[in-house]
Parts: C-alpha cells; sequence; structure tokens
C-alpha cells in the first residue's frame, strides 16, 4: 500500500513539473515516462509477472528511478531511466506473450476435454462446437505468431467449453432416473427367472449399471452414457429371453393348481344335485352362499388361465404370467374356501337326509342334530353368542349360548369376542 502511495506522488510530481515546464533549463521527460508507464500496463496484461518476472521488475524499477531522477533535479538521467524502462516492459511483453498464449491453450484443451467427458457433444452441441471453433481459429493465429489474437481466441475456447460443460452436467440428475430405471428391468428380469434363463446377459446389466452409476456420480457423463446405453440393452435382453419360459412355467403351475382346487372342491360338492339337499339348501343362506362364492373362484381361476394362455400366443408374456399368477391368487383363495364349504353342506346334507320331519327351525336340534353357523359382519346388529343362540332356526333361545361356546372353546377364548368368519358347531338343543 505505501508503494502504490508513493508511486502516485511521484506521477503527481511528473505532472507538476510537466506544468511547471523546465528544471535548470531542461523539460521534464513526460512523454518518455508516459510511453513507460503504458508499456509496463501492456506487459501486464499479458502477465509478465509471471511469465516474465526479471524482465518485468526491471521496467518497474527503471521506471521508479526516472521519478527519483527527476526528484532530484537530473532530467537527462530520468529520461534516460524512463527509455530503459519502455525497452524492458517491450522485451516482458514479448516474452510474457508467447508463454500465455501456450498457457490458456492448454487450459482451453484441458476445458474442452473436460467437456468432452460430461459428453458434451450431445448434450450442449451448440457450445461445444463453438468452443472447438475457437479453438481451431486459435491454433491457426498461433501458427502465424499472432499470439495476442491466438491468446484471446484460447480464452474464448476455454469459456465456451467450460459453459458447454456446465450445460451437460446438469444431465447428470436425468441419467440418474435412467439407471433407476434400467435397475428395475434388471430386477424384473431377476423375478421372472433371468439367472437361469440368461444368465449372461443378467449379469453383463448389472455390470454396465454399475459402471454407470459410479461415472454419474464421478460426473463422467460421457463414460456414463455408453454404460447405460450397454446396461440397457443387456437387461432388456436377461428380460425378453426369459419372459417366455417363466410366463410358459407360471402357466403350468397355475394349470395343475386350479386343476387341484377344482377337484377339491368337486369332491366336496358330491351329492349336492338331489333334489332333497336343493330343498334343504334353500332354508340355508350361509351354505347357498359359500357354494355359490367358491364356484364363482373357481370360474375366475378358470378364465385367468385361460387368457394367459391366449397372451402367451399373443407373445406379450408379461400380461400372460400376470393372468397367471392371478389364477394361482384364486386358486389360493379357493382352497382356503372349500373347509368351510365342506361344513356348511355336510350340514345340509344332514338335514336333507332327514325326510320324514317338517325341519321347523326348533325342532330340528332336538334329536342330536348338529349344524353349522358362520359369524357374519352385520354393522347395525353384531352376532354375538346370545343373539346366535335367539335365532329361531338355532336354540330360539337366548339363554342357551353357553351350549355353543362349550362346543367351540377351541375357536372362542373370550365369549364376548367372536368374530366375522369364524365358523362354529352348533350342537342339538338341550333341555
Amino acid at each position: 500500500m505505501n508503494i502504490v502511495k508513493t508511486k502516485a506522488a511521484q506521477f503527481s510530481l511528473v505532472a507538476a513539473l510537466v506544468l511547471f515546464a523546465a528544471y535548470c533549463g531542461d523539460p521534464v521527460p513526460a512523454e518518455r515516462l508516459t510511453t513507460a508507464k503504458t508499456k509496463i500496463t501492456r506487459a501486464q496484461a499479458v502477465k509478465a509477472e509471471l511469465y516474465a518476472p526479471e524482465q518485468y521488475a526491471e521496467a518497474r524499477t527503471l521506471l521508479l528511478q526516472s521519478h527519483e531522477k527527476i526528484s532530484e533535479g537530473k532530467m537527462k538521467d530520468a529520461s534516460d531511466s524512463a527509455f530503459n524502462a519502455a525497452e524492458k516492459a517491450d522485451e516482458a511483453y514479448n516474452i510474457a506473450l508467447p508463454k500465455l498464449a501456450e498457457a490458456t491453450r492448454s487450459e482451453a484443451e484441458q476445458a474442452l476435454r473436460d467437456a468432452e467427458d460430461t459428453n458434451a457433444e450431445e448434450f450442449a452441441a451448440a457450445e461445444y462446437e463453438s468452443a472447438q471453433t475457437a479453438m481451431t481459429e486459435g491454433n491457426g493465429f498461433y501458427e502465424k505468431q499472432d499470439y495476442l489474437t491466438a491468446y484471446h481466441s484460447f480464452e474464448d475456447a476455454r469459456e465456451k467449453a467450460n459453459e458447454a460443460r456446465d450445460i451437460s452436467e446438469a444431465q447428470a440428475e436425468t441419467m440418474t432416473r435412467r439407471l433407476a430405471t434400467i435397475e428395475s428391468q434388471i430386477e424384473e428380469a431377476e423375478e421372472v427367472g433371468a439367472a437361469d434363463y440368461s444368465p449372461d446377459a443378467l449379469n453383463e446389466a448389472k455390470k454396465w449399471a454399475a459402471i454407470a452409476s459410479q461415472n454419474i456420480d464421478e460426473l463422467h457423463l460421457k463414460t456414463a452414457q455408453e454404460a447405460l446405453d450397454n446396461a440397457e440393452a443387456n437387461a432388456e435382453s436377461a428380460l425378453n429371453n426369459s419372459l417366455s419360459d417363466y410366463a410358459r412355467s407360471r402357466y403350468s403351475e397355475a394349470e395343475q393348481k386350479v386343476a387341484e382346487s377344482e377337484a377339491k372342491l368337486n369332491r366336496s360338492l358330491e351329492g349336492t344335485d338331489s333334489d332333497a339337499f336343493q330343498s334343504a339348501l334353500s332354508d340355508d343362506p350361509d351354505a347357498r352362499s359359500s357354494i355359490e362364492e367358491a364356484r364363482e373362484t373357481l370360474a375366475a381361476a378358470k378364465e385367468a388361465l385361460q387368457e394367459s394362455d391366449t397372451q402367451y400366443n399373443k407373445e406379450d408374456y408379461r400380461r400372460s404370467y400376470d393372468y397367471a399368477d392371478e389364477a394361482l391368487r384364486l386358486a389360493t383363495i379357493l382352497d382356503e374356501m372349500i373347509p368351510e364349504t365342506e361344513l356348511l353342506v355336510a350340514d345340509v346334507k344332514k338335514r336333507a337326509d332327514t325326510s320324514d320331519t317338517d325341519t321347523s327351525d326348533t325342532d330340528d336340534t332336538q334329536e342330536g342334530d348338529w349344524k353349522t353357523y358362520k359369524v357374519r359382519l352385520i354393522p347395525e346388529r353384531r352376532d354375538c353368542l346370545w343373539r346366535i343362540a335367539e335365532y329361531d332356526y338355532i336354540y330360539d333361545n337366548a339363554r342357551l349360548w353357553p351350549q355353543i361356546y362349550k362346543a367351540n372353546k377351541d375357536q372362542i377364548k373370550n365369549p364376548d369376542l367372536i368374530y366375522p368368519g369364524q365358523v362354529f358347531k352348533i350342537p342339538p338343543k338341550s333341555n
């Protein structure tokens, strides 16, 4: 800070001497001082303090000496020092300028490599092309030894390349989303048995997905883009190679399961076509509902199975195995329904066999005839043991609820807590 103030004072002194013209008859070397200062500023503009430090420092020292000579009244010496300062500044400029141009070219080349690494050719094509054009022009001027113009061209190339890189790096988020989609494809491929049906493609997809993830994190987006392309191609291959076999495998599994469930249901419904059974069934809404629901579930399972086969023939393997899975799900539900249906059917058969009675709602429980009752969900009048006992077709007496409780202790832990869907055995009404 003191040096700056000293220089300012010295330049003010020069200006004053110029205004008051002469000292001992010799004029102040104002023109040479101005020239020296201008050339030092020009050398500074091309970073002579970095690339020609000795010459630049000597030019500044000579200029300072010129100021000192003026203050001593030695105008001839001051003029010589100013002249020498200008020459040294020229020397510094001529040494520094080619070095600055070369250094800026190196920076521009690195910026272009960084932009290329982020795949700027695709993501920031205009900016990247401008950078390349400026680089080419700079090289042309450099070959002609027009270092100043070359320096400005290289500087422009560097800035354009950095701009292209910044635009490209913004694509990292988009590439991350694409990677997530590919990883979902890989997961689906694994779910449909790609490890068995297409292991090579599956492993390649995983490998390239990992490479893409690492390069996205490091913003090496050109490499990441290539890795994403490879990962996607292999993931699709693994998936497509596996879908057909998997879909047919799921269809076969569903076909067997549906057939087994249908056989179980048919066994549980044997003898239900008789007139006596149908007559007794008409008085049992629970049994009737259970049988209808079981048959509807079987029909839905068969329909899903048929649609699975239809979609397979259309080569829509995804929908094919989706329908096969639905058929399996429905067959499993049917299996869970059959035990309850069997109980209800057995109860109806017992009542159907009692052909010589009137089957009134109170008398049919007197002579050792057991029933079943499925707890219903009736929000406005919830089932409980005493209400069940109160129904006229059960006991027609709420106080007989303990008989139901004792017969079903395996299901009823607390007589105040029963749940919709439970099926209770109803013992005969005792005296």
